[in-house]
């Protein structure tokens, strides 16, 4: 590569990496057919979107976008089938698990494409995502419990573990797995990570419950913080990375906490709410993003212009693209969006030096 190249090269390697302290919104399409309800489940680092378009009183449908169109749908669920789909890999490869009826012994992970659905394993079992190996991380079913498994080329692999309940919840492309198995002795839940196949407790280090696993193997999960009272805690974010695990600092006044997605930055995408137990409804909804070491609510990411909506988000990528849904405030229904960062204007002025460059050598070659 000459100089010239190298220069217009940092300016554009600069305006997809520097800090964006804006975000705009995206709003896409819903395809035809499948109702004005759809949110954003998983976004892939190649840019696809999968799509979840909820029906109800039935099974949701799901669409894959790519360059903001449908790129495909899958196949409506059969009458009496349920299926859940959960993420998407690079290929467009998308995991979940359907069957018919309501026992466990009915389901089995699945695996979807823009060739249709199939299983992932013809056994009784459970799918809950897929890395860019095409493994699928999940559970199979012995006697009435499910096991820790990953599905693999049609077969089922059993990872170590008790004979106790548990799952394996994700897996990254170098087959680091994190889950869960059951303790029946202690009747609690053991979060596990699994690297080369040997486990990990994960709560010996405060961890209650892993969900992401990137391909640096960061894990990001949730800890339980005693409080004063009784039966009373406090739940936290957090990221474990090489046997250290680090809160996610904030405001964490809600008592519930889901941690929904992790990209290969280390930044993650959680929600907060609170509960009414006489109602048994859910309130005070916030969308957390950890981006670049510091905590956002995602409407602070926003540009302004967009108060006819509320926003969630429940997916980030490597490009850090942030996916979710827009609620409109005055019609209810919502649609899938995605947050692209907008350039700092600074980071748009080296972009435009490279160029300028550049087309200044071409002009006066040496």
């Amino acid at each position: 590569m000459n100089r010239t190249s190298a220069v217009l090269v940092l300016a554009l390697s600069a305006a997809t990496t520097a800090s964006a302290s804006r975000y705009q919104p995206e709003f896409l399409p819903v395809h035809d057919g499948f109702g004005s309800r759809a949110f954003v489940k998983s976004l892939s680092d190649s840019g696809l979107a999968l799509v979840e378009h909820p029906v109800i009183g039935g099974t949701s449908n799901f669409s894959v976008l790519k360059n903001s169109k449908v790129h495909y749908t899958l196949p409506q669920p059969l009458q009496g089938e349920s299926r859940f789909l959960n993420n998407i890999n690079d290929e467009g490869l998308v995991a979940g698990v359907g069957g018919f009826g309501s026992t466990v012994g009915n389901n089995r992970a699945i695996i979807g494409s823009k060739d249709g659905v199939r299983f992932a394993v013809d056994t009784p079992s459970g799918g809950r995502s897929i890395n860019n190996r095409g493994e699928v991380a999940g559970s199979v079913v012995v006697g009435l419990s499910a096991r820790p498994a990953i599905f693999r080329n049609g077969e089922s692999v059993r990872l170590e573990a008790p004979d106790a309940p548990g799952e394996v919840v994700d897996i990254n492309d170098n087959g680091m797995a994190v889950g869960y198995w059951y303790s029946t002795s202690q009747f609690v839940q053991i979060p596990i990570a699994w690297d080369n196949g040997k486990p990990l407790d994960l709560g010996r280090q405060g961890f209650i419950y892993p969900t992401r696993v990137n391909n640096r193997g960061q894990i990001l999960g949730s800890i339980a913080e005693r409080l004063p009272g009784f039966n009373n805690w406090k739940y936290r974010p957090a990221l474990w990375f090489n046997g250290q695990l680090t809160v996610i600092p904030g405001d964490h006044s809600q008592e519930n906490l889901e941690t929904l997605d992790l990209n290969e930055h280390g930044d993650a995408i959680y929600s907060l709410n609170n509960f009414n137990e006489q109602t048994f409804t859910f309130s005070d909804y916030e969308w957390r993003v950890w981006l670049e070491g510091k905590n956002y609510r995602l409407e602070e990411l926003l540009v302004p212009g967009f108060d006819d909506n509320e926003f969630a988000a429940t997916s980030i990528n490597s490009s850090r693209w942030i996916g979710g849904l827009a609620r409109n405030r005055i019609t209810g229904d919502y649609l899938p969006v995605l947050f692209k960062p907008v350039p700092e204007p600074g980071t748009l002025v080296g972009v435009a030096a490279g160029l300028a460059l550049l087309i200044r050598r071409r002009r006066n070659p040496r």
